[in-house]
């Protein structure tokens, strides 16, 4: 067997010559014009919309061709679309903070003093305490039930908002006193704790008459705390049973916002943010929403990939980041 340089083609004999056989010739031809007819049928199938050709009404959701997520201009209709930023995708009271998705807001954004703010029978460490101020009114509620339960007041607000430089110090400090190993258990990476969002507080015990503390766990009336938490949207953040998913083990004392529906749904499932937040990812805004009855009102709830967020036009709702790839819309607030 030998290549011919001249023709590229492989040769079974150098001595063949002459003209090609008619059959070739003609399969050639064939050939050709099968190729051309495929050409033109390929043509007449892909006739743009404006040369008359009607788009099928029944499509609200066409995916692009080459991702398969829905164009930004098949918006069905009673929506609105909004082009969000990253930067927003870090905002909401329902974004994840921890050792793998860092705080993105900016420091001090929102923050009140909770001794200057508050109205309930409650104490606050210092007036240095910040909290986010849309959470004291809920913050306040609680604590109001709280006492008609139990009928105590010593409830005690030890730690709220804390930069990324006072993480830093406290975890220093920790792994100076108690080893690294003990510290990451305990403690957050700094710019990846939970109180540097302004929605989480520390909670301990504290008796006016004699100016002593106690552990937030030491004392039964606690366990009031714990269980109706939910009821006025905070959650306790770090579980027992659950470290290996938050990466912080338990600490009953520690409490983060995210709202009555949401702490209601996660109390119901037993979940806990970060599972809360993978959880949501299955009610894709152009799939099957999550609906949830709460205090005789039905609440509807839907999960936007990226920055492209659909909104109700005609409803009130509640947007917030998740702080690593979308936005939770939450309908009926």
């Amino acid at each position: 067997m030998e290549y011919s340089y001249r023709t590229g083609r492989t040769a079974r004999s150098s001595r063949r010559s002459g003209p090609r056989p008619p059959v070739l010739i003609l399969f050639l031809v064939l050939a050709a014009l099968l190729f051309f007819i495929i050409i033109c049928i390929g043509v007449l199938l892909n006739i743009p919309a404006s040369s008359g050709q009607t788009p099928d009404a029944g499509n609200t959701s066409s995916p692009d061709t080459q991702t398969g997520i829905p164009k930004p201009t098949d918006i069905p209709d009673g929506y609105t679309l909004q082009v969000m930023t990253q930067q927003e995708m870090g905002m909401g009271d329902l974004i994840l903070v921890n050792n793998s998705h860092a705080c993105t807001l900016p420091d001090g954004d929102g923050l009140v003093s909770v001794y200057d703010h508050m109205n309930g029978p409650y104490f606050v460490r210092d007036t240095e305490v910040l909290l986010s101020d849309r959470v004291i009114p809920q913050l306040d509620a609680m604590m109001e039930g709280f006492h008609a339960a139990t009928g105590q007041s010593f409830m005690n607000i030890t730690s709220g908002y804390r930069s990324s430089e006072d993480q830093q110090r406290i975890y220093e400090q920790n792994a100076a006193q108690y080893g690294e190993e003990h510290t990451r258990t305990f403690v957050a990476q700094p710019g990846c704790s939970e109180h540097q969002t302004g929605l989480a507080f520390d909670l301990n015990i504290y008796y006016a008459d004699t100016g002593d503390c106690n552990e937030f766990e030491n004392v039964p009336e606690s366990s009031w705390i714990l269980a109706h938490a939910y009821e006025y949207g905070f959650v306790q953040r770090y579980e027992a049973g659950k470290s290996d998913i938050t990466g912080i083990s338990n600490e009953p004392w520690h409490f983060r916002y995210v709202g009555p529906v949401h702490a209601g749904l996660m109390q119901e499932n037993r979940m806990c943010l970060e599972e809360y937040v993978d959880y949501l990812r299955d009610y894709d805004f152009f799939g099957d929403h999550l609906t949830y009855s709460q205090g005789g009102k039905t609440y509807e709830i839907y999960f936007c990939a990226g920055t492209n967020v659909y909104l109700p036009e005609n409803a009130a709702y509640s947007l917030s980041g998740n702080n690593v790839d979308g936005f939770i819309v939450t309908v009926g607030i």
